[in-house]
């Protein structure tokens, strides 16, 4: 295999030939003999050419392993790391699987001889090992990039401490190169003089690895070389990238496609990404010559084969396509890299890995969509903006659902019993001592506000919590056996459309713009049309609602609460809502509406269709001064008469969901006729009106006394989570709050503890079909790149649940107990839960205070004994003195809850 002599390519086949033989005729070899042929056969089908690259790895891998488990590692040490360097090289290089496990693996492996004396093992041995690890860590995925290139550059420098130029100068150089790359690539320090060290340190490399003596050496310094003047900021950018493309065509002097074909790909991408940002000769030569790179490329780096790569080169030809204007070739390729990078997403073992993957490439997604659109393939645009939509809240639903009936093992049964265990101990820690008040909302401060003395620290429960978290992620089955959830397409979603009245509204944000699809059936033929909104880019998004919403809900509830009509009017404005409603939607009565990003928070029924009608009145708004901190009614300016505003809730019952397929999973499960109902009543005791929404439910439905969870001692987790496997039909009345920056942490609040959303995702419900949250915050959420909105409305959803209601922000005690009350009779007369909600939201932004108390004799009662005790809620004390009065017509009071599924 060392033969200088004759072909490579050659020489590694006739040494795997030799040592497979060598191996079936080895009755007489000892166990030293037999590992040592196996070590080798195992180092041939690493650096075999002829093949299946990733077959060969895998041999490669075998053949190690093999030899690692005959040797003892206590009497031969030094044997074991060699062999244990050969793992980590393979795993490094290994094409099958999660490119970041294979690397965690090879830490692993490291890690269990590191533990050990490095000094007893001889210096070379050191070196290697050192040398490997700094490799290892500068392509490492896990952990902040910026530490283990910082870790590289350590073990490179210690590995240079034996591997001197006098001594070792083949591996001194190599150990430069090695250094080099990590320069390139690193994140402290300054960026320009990182690239002149890196260059510096090619060229001590190329000093003696010389084209004669070092062929392949010499090439690879050569190619590293033209990716630092593709990089280097010092200079001539024009001068830098001819010098970078002079060094990568030296490179394929001896790089040949044949005896080293990966290479010979390798060389040619980078060549391709050169010609593209050439400057020197024309713009349309050098694209050629990218594309023809690029192409090159791709002889070698199939799919089946180098995944990753195919992956990678077909986005940069899509990005070519794409800058030339060529749609259908960029669509082309944009497709091809995504199917590949969909492939790699189901590998991975890891559920924040499988997110990493989509939101490192969600530019390819935003361009594909853009590529098709320019098309007008509306209906391929549409089914592409799905496939980076949700995908977690995918996984999870179709996991649930593929395995209903599956009993969980012992394992995870052990790991659920510890989860909740550390939720409970968390708890204790973060009891509150808060006024008793009439908003339904308990906010989840952070932990450091409820750590007690001589308390164990919470920050290592919480990571204790998220380990198990893990653990029982990884056992599910369709992450463990790496199953590719397929997308949705396009004949499965028209399906999802139930009948002439109903049209589908998809928003997607492809970062310059906002694009909403609209499709709907007309005539038994269904279409897909598009609108867009310019106004709306991502960074605008970002300011709407992160700025001028979340952040601001976050902050100051009061100032929110009275921007709310205007932001509302702001956002219908730029989305050109009326020319939407106008062109689109004549004759349609339902929407079902997926949002995109920011658009989740949007209560889409206040959305105003006549922004510009505004005669500005004051209509004094009390807000619960115990939970916001508000003395005083808060005058907020609205449009003349709330009542007279058309809002698109007035035109349009609507469902809200966060992508078609989860739509679709809703629609699969079975409807039920006769559902059995569970309530869970003011499980903290300190709310007013629960009792006059359940009165107004037990009108309707029976409900069993065993079924019926009331205050503290009855409404505990352990009950909780025992009635929703019992029962159908429920309905949760108590305080709730939404974790922005832990979402597995936004939580229901019981008598005894909190039922997180983090261990709903843990279960499954099946039996569940109609979810009501009449809580706070059971649908806010901040969606990230990927568009997962983890709430627990989604949550529900997810568990097993058809329908779920939930709420946008902290809704309001009495406002939520008089619109739940409609609803359920509502939903006894229409039986569909998206008109139940649009006739009850209507009713509570009409109802007068006589009309109010004619609805519910009992509520004068309650309201004149909360005088009595002196508590203000909504300025009742104001509002009750005018019997004429609307006391529910602002946004706030009437739209905060939504209706998620079928």
């Amino acid at each position: 295999m060392n033969r200088v002599v004759g072909e490579r390519k050659e020489n590694v086949e006739s040494a795997i030939l030799h040592l497979s033989d060598a191996l079936r005729n080895n009755k007489y070899l000892g166990i030293q003999e037999t590992g040592y042929l196996k070590e080798q056969l195992g180092l041939a089908y690493f650096y075999r050419i002829k093949g299946n690259r990733s077959q060969n790895i895998e041999k490669a891998i075998f053949y190690f392993l093999k030899v690692l488990q005959n040797r003892d590692k206590e009497s031969n040490p030094a044997e074991c790391l060699k062999i244990i360097n050969h793992l980590a090289n393979a795993y490094k290089v290994r094409i099958k699987g999660d490119k970041q496990e294979n690397i965690e693996k090879a830490i692993e492996y490291f890690e269990s001889v590191l533990e050990s004396d490095m000094k007893t093992y001889s210096s070379d041995l050191q070196a290697m090992t050192y040398n490997n690890l700094g490799m290892i860590y500068t392509e490492r995925i896990k952990g902040l990039r910026e530490k283990n290139l910082e870790k590289s550059v350590v073990y490179f420098k210690k590995t240079l401490l034996v591997y001197t130029k006098s001594r070792f100068p083949q591996k001194w150089a190599r150990t430069y190169n090695n250094l080099g790359t990590v320069y390139l690539q690193r994140i402290a320090g300054s960026q320009e003089k990182n690239i002149e060290k890196a260059i510096e340190y090619f060229k001590r490399a190329l000093s003696v690895q010389s084209k004669d003596k070092f062929p392949e050496q010499w090439a690879m310094v050569c190619c590293n070389l033209g990716i630092a003047f593709s990089k280097r900021i010092k200079g001539y950018r024009k001068r830098n990238l001819e010098i970078a493309i002079d060094y990568c065509k030296k490179a394929l002097e001896i790089r040949d496609k044949n005896a080293f074909p990966e290479k010979w790909a390798a060389t040619n991408q980078y060549l391709g990404s050169f010609y593209r940002e050439r400057i020197l000769g024309t713009k349309e030569e050098n694209t050629q010559l990218a594309i023809a790179h690029f192409k090159n490329a791709l002889e070698i780096c199939q799919r089946e084969l180098f995944p990753q790569k195919f992956q990678a080169i077909n986005a940069f030809l899509g990005d070519v396509f794409f800058e030339q204007q060529d749609w259908l070739m960029a669509s082309n390729c944009y497709q091809e890299s995504i199917e590949a990078l969909e492939l790699l997403r189901s590998q991975a073992f890891d559920e924040e890995r499988r997110q990493s993957i989509i939101a490192d490439s969600i530019n390819i997604y935003h361009n594909l969509v853009k590529s098709n659109i320019e098309t007008f393939n509306y209906q391929r645009a549409l089914v592409n903006s799905e496939r980076s939509r949700s995908r977690r809240l995918v996984d999870l639903i179709s996991s649930n659902d593929l395995y209903t009936q599956e009993v969980l093992s012992p394992k995870i049964n052990n790991l659920l019993s510890k989860y909740y265990e550390l939720e409970q101990e968390l708890y204790q820690l973060r009891q509150e001592d808060r006024e008793t008040s009439d908003m339904r909302n308990c906010v989840l401060r952070d932990y450091s506000d409820y750590v007690k003395p001589l308390v164990e620290d919470p920050h290592k429960l919480e990571e204790q919590k998220q380990k198990i978290w893990q653990k029982i992620r990884k056992e599910d089955p369709l992450i463990a056996q790496q199953i590719q959830v397929e997308t949705i397409s396009y004949e499965e979603i028209i399906k999802l459309i139930p009948d002439n009245e109903t049209a589908m509204l998809s928003f997607y944000n492809t970062g310059d713009q906002t694009y909403i699809f609209i499709l709907r059936s007309i005539h038994k033929k269904t279409n897909v049309s598009l609108h867009n909104s310019p106004e709306l880019s991502l960074s605008k998004l970002e300011e709407i609602f992160d700025k001028k919403w979340l952040t601001l809900y976050q902050k100051d509830k009061e100032n929110w609460s009275t921007n709310l009509t205007s932001n509302l009017k702001d956002i219908s404005k730029k989305l050109n809502l009326d020319k939407l409603v106008d062109n689109y939607l004549s004759g349609i009565k339902e929407l079902v509406i997926i949002p995109h990003l920011g658009f989740h928070h949007i209560p889409f029924a206040a959305l105003p269709l006549n922004p510009d009608f505004a005669i500005a009145t004051e209509v004094s708004i009390a807000l619960d001064n115990s939970r916001l901190k508000i003395k005083d009614s808060t005058k907020v300016t609205t449009n003349q008469s709330l009542l007279s505003q058309m809002c698109l809730g007035d035109l349009f019952r609507i469902r809200v969901i966060p992508s078609f397929q989860i739509l679709k999973h809703c629609a699969e499960r079975p409807s039920i006729e006769h559902p059995t109902y569970g309530v869970v009543e003011n499980a903290t005791e300190d709310l007013k009106f629960p009792a006059l929404e359940v009165k107004s439910l037990k009108k309707y439905h029976k409900i069993a006394p065993k079924n019926h969870l009331k205050g503290k001692n009855q409404a505990t987790v352990k009950n909780y989570r025992a009635l929703l496997k019992r029962v159908e039909n429920v309905h949760s009345s108590h305080h709730a709050a939404s974790n922005l920056s832990n979402p597995q942490n936004s939580a229901l609040k019981l008598g005894d503890g909190y039922f997180t959303l983090g261990s709903l995702m843990l279960n499954r419900y099946p039996n569940l079909n109609h979810v009501f949250l009449s809580c706070c915050e059971t649908n806010l959420g901040k969606p990230n790149l990927t568009d997962d909105l983890l709430t627990l409305g989604t949550g529900f959803l997810c568990a097993g649940a058809r329908t779920v209601i939930s709420s946008l922000w902290a809704v309001d005690d009495l406002a939520t107990a008089i619109f739940t009350s409609y609803y359920y009779e509502l939903l006894g007369e229409t039986n569909k839960p998206s008109l139940a909600l649009q006739k009850a939201q209507q009713r509570l932004r009409r109802v007068t205070w006589e009309q109010l108390y004619q609805d519910f004799p009992d509520l004068k009662t309650v309201i004149d004994q909360q005088k009595k005790e002196g508590v203000r809620s909504q300025g009742l004390s104001a509002w009750s003195q005018n019997m004429t009065q609307y006391p529910f017509s602002a946004p706030y009071y009437w739209s905060g809850f939504i209706c998620q599924g079928v």
